[in-house]
């Protein structure tokens, strides 16, 4: 009661600055509503400038073009909210791979003998997609400080019953099988399988500690790549609060890179390219979408009322795939207002099917009014919207295959013939009748 008086008591007038504080986290939903209505008011007509604080970051979306982020007591990013929004959903995901890399080291603490001070480690592609026709091939990895080699393994050996070799996490990784490339063998990193495309792996050995915490150790990793790769190696300390990282740069053929491992962000400055707006662990993937007009051509600028077809081609990546997963293609303005959905659940795919193909989508009657509309594009496990699985956060589920959040764009342009069409989100078909009446004198 005591916001609802005081938010109330600020808006009664037209002030030049704006201050709200979780506002719109209190109250039943007449009062957000109306709350919202009153600040659109400000802020758009009466030229008051908005000062949003939420931990909602689509409703601040929704109300502001611009937003900070502030994590620990600064500014993280700043910029247009749609940004904001998409990086702080990645950080998510980054978040929850750190858990995972926590949760293991305690499984591995708990199993191993307690000398043992297990280091979990992951080697993380800079692009979330391995390219077709591209793979990479983990050969052996060597620890060593300026002085001396203190560990050294293949990616070929299972972890012995006393903690030695390297432990391959295959769980929520993309480890593969083994290959061999010129006479040289190493394990495969599948572009499918995880949701993280990532290459976790954990040691044992106590040797590599001092120079760990001292950042003098150096890391070196032999591998076979098609085309050039970025990459990202982190080390998490036995502590399982400390970690260092640092920034692997191969060229195709056979690579044997070192790197020299700090704690933080190691190699800050490429930590841009180690972002991608799409999630999912590839069981089957969004390979391309195309969108036409009634002609067939390429085309993203449409009127109301128009022909609209979508071409979404598609890649299985698993063998044992055999179900009717959903398709799901979502509209929604720059404001992330969503306006509507095609979805589908009848197409089955299995195994005697080829292993790629193309999904046409098609309407007589694009019923979107004039704006700007981006598209998500996603591919989701059946049943997915009925289990338990729908609850987690889409970045970090296993029930979602692919998913391009909001990476398409389409215009539907102002109508001149119509301007009914221009000032709404959706135009509904409707049958119109004029029913006569009987009336007796």
């Amino acid at each position: 009661m005591v916001s609802r008086l005081g938010f109330s008591a600020a808006t009664v007038v037209k002030p030049d600055l704006l201050i709200l504080d979780e506002v719109l986290s209190v109250g039943d939903a007449y009062f957000a509503r109306k709350s919202q209505e009153r600040i659109e008011e400000l802020s758009t007509g009466s030229g008051t400038t908005l000062l949003f604080v939420t931990h909602d970051i689509y409703s601040a979306q929704k109300m502001c073009p611009r937003m900070l982020w502030l994590d620990n007591g600064g500014i993280r990013m700043d910029g247009a909210s749609k940004d904001v929004a998409a990086a702080y959903e990645k950080a998510i995901k980054e978040r929850e791979e750190q858990r995972l890399d926590r949760k293991r080291l305690a499984i591995l603490k708990k199993n191993l003998s307690q000398k043992s001070k297990p280091l979990v480690c992951n080697i993380k592609l800079s692009e979330e997609k391995i390219a077709d026709g591209q793979f990479l091939l983990f050969e052996a990895i060597r620890f060593y400080d300026s002085k001396n080699e203190l560990h050294q393994m293949s990616f070929l050996h299972e972890l012995d019953e006393n903690g030695n070799g390297i432990n391959l996490h295959t769980d929520y990784g993309s480890w593969g099988e083994e290959a061999e490339q010129d006479a040289r063998k190493g394990r495969i990193l599948e572009g499918h399988g995880s949701v993280f495309l990532q290459a976790p792996f954990s040691i044992s050995s106590e040797q590599v500690l001092p120079p760990l915490e001292e950042e003098e150790l150096y890391v070196e990793v032999s591998l076979y790549a098609k085309q050039e790769e970025t990459m990202k190696i982190t080390v998490l300390h036995p502590d399982g609060r400390r970690q260092y990282s640092g920034m692997i740069e191969c060229s195709a053929g056979w690579n044997s890179v070192s790197v020299r491992l700090t704690h933080g962000h190691g190699g800050l400055q490429n930590e841009q390219k180690l972002s991608s707006e799409r999630y999912g662990n590839r069981s089957i993937e969004i390979t391309n979408v195309e969108f036409q007009n009634e002609n067939g051509d390429a085309c993203h600028v449409f009127s109301p009322g128009d022909p609209l077809k979508i071409k979404l081609h598609y890649r299985v990546n698993r063998n044992d795939i055999d179900e009717k997963p959903i398709f799901v293609f979502g509209f929604q303005r720059p404001d992330n207002v969503r306006s509507h959905r095609f979805f589908c659940k009848d197409i089955h795919i299995g195994p005697n099917q080829p292993k790629s193909g193309v999904i046409e989508v098609q309407t007589d009657k694009l019923l979107l009014g004039a704006g700007d509309y981006f598209v998500t594009t996603a591919i989701f496990k059946e049943g997915y919207f009925t289990s338990a699985e729908a609850l987690k956060h889409y970045t970090t589920n296993k029930g979602v295959y692919d998913s391009h959040p909001k990476a398409y764009e389409i215009k539907v342009a102002q109508s001149l013939e119509e301007p009914l069409f221009n000032d709404v989100i959706f135009i509904h078909d409707a049958n119109w009748t004029l029913c006569s009446e009987k009336i007796e004198v």
